[in-house]
């Protein structure tokens, strides 16, 4: 494979190989990279079925969007207090109506970050509510975020301020969806975060813009001795981090406190 792409890059000029590219190689790494937003067969079903020896009481979904991911959960985990977070107003809207009858389900219409602040929040025109929204646009330079094209002001509220409100003690499940924001909803926790035992977040291109590495995220959390891993949809691949991992291509990872040795032995799907 290695001498064939070093054939192919030759003729890089050449129509044919770019189509090559963009046709076959792109599609295929993603693929392999488990570059996948479905919920049912991306892997983060098997992480919410398999962590029930947890027995998780106190849930966190930082991006809730329209609550398909809290919706899974309530529906396994009904005794469980899920806290969804939805920073837009029409989406949060729409989350609200579709978790009506789910009372364990507290919907709040706002983010989560390092400090209470109002902030701008970019989405598409078409305002599809499966779009991604983002406080961190790549507009300058890449073409296929110029549709971000609508904003909203959007409040934001320190994480910590959230769980001390709320008299929370500790979270069982930490979930971030927030489009290059995991890191700031992740520090507003501050040395509450000892508390955690699960964090699941996402990663990729707006992590550019956010100027959040996975280096970051990676040795933040580490430091609060978390074991760190990549979802893929039978395993979570752990591991060390390296810098080639730095792609951004997009994935879901997890953090789990390194004191859940069966959590983790089970989630890995192999002997660690």
């Amino acid at each position: 494979m290695k001498a064939a792409g070093r054939v192919l890059c030759r003729f890089r000029y050449i129509g044919l190989v770019d189509q090559i590219k963009y046709a076959i190689v792109l599609p295929f790494y993603n693929a392999f990279e488990n570059q996948d937003f479905n919920i049912h067969r991306n892997g983060e079903k098997r992480v919410i079925d398999l962590i029930d020896v947890q027995h998780p009481l106190c849930v966190f979904d930082v991006g809730a969007n329209v609550g398909e991911w809290s919706l899974m959960f309530s529906d396994k985990y009904p005794g469980s207090i899920i806290h969804a977070f939805e920073i837009r107003k029409h989406t949060g809207e729409v989350l609200v109506d579709k978790c009506r009858l789910n009372k364990n389900i507290v919907i709040n219409n706002v983010g989560l970050s390092d400090s209470d602040e109002d902030i701008v929040i970019y989405y598409s025109s078409s305002d599809n509510l499966d779009a991604t929204s983002t406080h961190y646009p790549l507009f300058e330079m890449a073409e296929n975020m110029k549709g971000y094209d609508n904003k909203e002001v959007c409040s934001v509220r320190k994480s910590l301020g959230y769980v001390e409100m709320n008299n929370i003690a500790k979270i069982d499940f930490l979930k971030i969806d927030v489009e290059g924001m995991e890191l700031d909803v992740i520090r507003g926790f501050g040395d509450f975060i000892k508390k955690i035992t699960i964090i699941q977040f996402e990663y990729g291109i707006f992590n550019i813009s956010s100027k959040a590495l996975l280096y970051d995220i990676c040795s933040y959390l580490k430091h609060y001795d978390f074991v760190i891993g990549k979802i893929f949809p039978k395993h979570i691949d752990f591991f060390e981090y390296s810098f080639e991992m730095e792609n951004f291509f997009g994935g879901n990872y997890i953090a789990v406190s390194s004191k859940e040795k069966e959590v983790i032995e089970r989630l890995a799907g192999k002997k660690m």
